[in-house]
């Protein structure tokens, strides 16, 4: 089958499995989203970490390679002209006789910047919730623990049309990020996705300061190799997690059955029979096969490689389900 095929068969498969219907429900529910703070505000074994210099302007806990005025001392140095005279260490002068400026580091705090993935690939499910849904649960929680740390959240929804959020720390702007985050999404009736992931990629690269943390949840259905240049440049600069949400199914099909696969207006309806064993192992290696290319390739760009399933509660995976970044 070839590979449109496979992104048609992961997209509309039918035949009883679950959809979303089209009402104004959101994909977390006001329940669950507090049992999601809770576990964020309990949990501090997964703190969020920037891994590069931080060049934010905000005052923070991570010490910068930057010199200048703030919390934690660096260092004495000779007193040059123009240094502010209130950073004389004067005690350092009476010993010596010659005057000496205080220097200290300049704390800065990084951003978390949650890009999510709402395209038609996403609207999928078999078991218990559409991929969209398990990836805003994962940045919910992602977002509840920046409010801990007292983080600036920004974010980029991929969706119709693509949404921007700068990074802020009010509450209120945080709220209108969870509620369109959170907003229902029903299946796309012309299943075209207006937006490229690498597209989303290449802005973040030229607009956000370096340091600051991005985690991409997707299934990232449209990844090519010739992307994989934008993700690393993005990795050199930032600390990039990509968290790859899949449905049960995209690992094992079904034992039995025969589903109707729907496919572009202009072709007929594709007939899968699970039933025969020999062509269902065969879909099942290409689906691997694709697996793990996407794999390969995100961990060849830097960034930390994670994978969620639907039926997996947020960091139900464990450090050996997490990969780190290739050096």
């Amino acid at each position: 089958m070839a590979l449109t095929k496979l992104k048609q068969f992961l997209l509309r498969l039918q035949n009883g499995w679950q959809k979303h219907d089209s009402n104004s429900q959101p994909l977390v529910d006001d329940l669950d989203r507090q049992r999601l703070q809770q576990f964020a505000r309990s949990n501090l074994n997964h703190p969020l970490t920037a891994e590069r210099d931080v060049q934010q302007l905000l005052l923070g806990e991570r010490l910068s390679a930057f010199t200048g005025r703030g919390y934690e001392f660096a260092e004495n140095r000779l007193f040059q002209f123009g240094d502010d005279a209130r950073f004389i260490n004067w005690r350092l002068y009476a010993r010596t006789g010659q005057l000496y400026c205080k220097i200290f580091h300049e704390e800065r705090r990084p951003q978390l910047w949650l890009v999510v993935d709402r395209r038609s690939s996403m609207r999928f499910a078999t078991r218990r919730r559409l991929k969209v849904t398990a990836a805003v649960r994962q940045a919910l929680v992602h977002l509840y623990q920046a409010q801990q740390q007292q983080i600036a959240v920004g974010a980029v929804l991929l969706d119709n049309p693509l949404q921007w959020f700068e990074a802020r720390t009010a509450p209120a702007a945080q709220q209108t990020l969870i509620n369109s985050m959170n907003h229902a999404c029903p299946p796309l009736h012309d299943d075209i996705d207006h937006f490229s992931m690498d597209k989303v990629v290449r802005q973040l690269h030229s607009r956000l300061q370096a340091g600051s943390i991005v985690i991409i949840l997707s299934d990232f259905h449209d990844l090519e190799q010739k992307h994989i240049a934008h993700l690393h440049q993005l990795a050199q600069q930032h600390t990039v997690i990509a968290v790859q949400v899949l449905d049960d199914i995209e690992l094992k099909l079904p034992l039995k059955g025969r589903y109707r696969i729907e496919q572009s207006h202009d072709n007929d309806p594709l007939v899968m029979d699970c039933t025969d064993t020999a062509y269902k192992n065969t879909i099942e290696q290409q689906l691997q096969f694709r697996r793990q290319q996407i794999e390969q390739w995100l961990l060849s760009t830097g960034v930390t490689y994670q994978r969620v399933l639907t039926s997996d509660e947020p960091f139900s995976f464990s450090t050996e389900n997490a990969h780190a970044s290739a050096e």
